[in-house]
């Protein structure tokens, strides 16, 4: 018995660790057609990594028709006059809320079910965007040939990120922008797979409150 809970132990470890190589390799791949990140952070709170996906050989775009476009939100207005900009611990801590923000708006938006009403992922993400992101996602949440699609298959998904890079911006710009690394379980009347859609976010700081104020190209 202890050497058959030796063995599960030890398949999940090898499991975990390529996962995790498998993120860090899209994320290498990722960077040779984009200009030199800061840094990278993994996200916790998501599914364990299990398994060997199937790795996508390049990262594809967030998916159509879901009601939200690249640049399709005007600038807004950011405030950061009450972080103390002086304060390497603060900056810090400030960066790390923006990136949680775009990590928890990522799983929520990559997340789905065949039977979601169309205004449901809108709903899942209002609180990590602006008001202004929220506005536009409620205007285009009618329902689109992917939900169609999605209802004829039975389609569900569940999406936890994985990680996040810097790609620029700062705390002291109010403005920062990061691509997020999502694992997006799906399953369906058919089969299922594992995806790993990638998002590039921008992320502002708009009445004391990192939020997603665009997705970029």
């Amino acid at each position: 018995m202890r050497l058959d809970r030796l063995t599960v132990s030890t398949r999940r470890v090898v499991a975990a660790g390529a996962a995790a190589l498998a993120v860090l390799i899209l994320l290498a791949s990722i960077n040779t057609a984009r200009p030199a990140s800061r840094s990278v952070a993994a996200v916790s709170g998501g599914p364990s990594p299990g398994g060997d996906p199937d790795w996508p050989e390049a990262p594809g775009p967030p998916p159509a028709g879901d009601g939200v476009g690249p640049g399709s939100v005007a600038p807004v207005e950011v405030d950061t006059t009450d972080i103390p900009l002086e304060d390497g611990t603060a900056v810090a801590a400030e960066e790390a809320l923006a990136h949680q923000v775009a990590a928890d708006f990522a799983a929520g938006y990559a997340g789905h079910h065949f039977d979601d009403p169309p205004s449901a992922t809108a709903e899942r993400v209002r609180p990590f965007v602006t008001t202004e992101l929220a506005a536009e996602l409620a205007r285009n949440s009618g329902a689109t040939a992917a939900q169609q699609e999605r209802a004829a298959r039975q389609e569900r998904a569940t999406a936890a990120a994985q990680a996040v890079q810097h790609q620029g911006g700062s705390v002291a710009e109010g403005r920062i922008d990061v691509l997020v690394v999502v694992r997006q379980d799906v399953t369906w009347s058919g089969g299922s797979e594992i995806r790993w859609p990638t998002y590039v976010l921008q992320v502002a700081r708009v009445g004391g409150q990192w939020r997603v104020a665009h997705v970029l190209p």
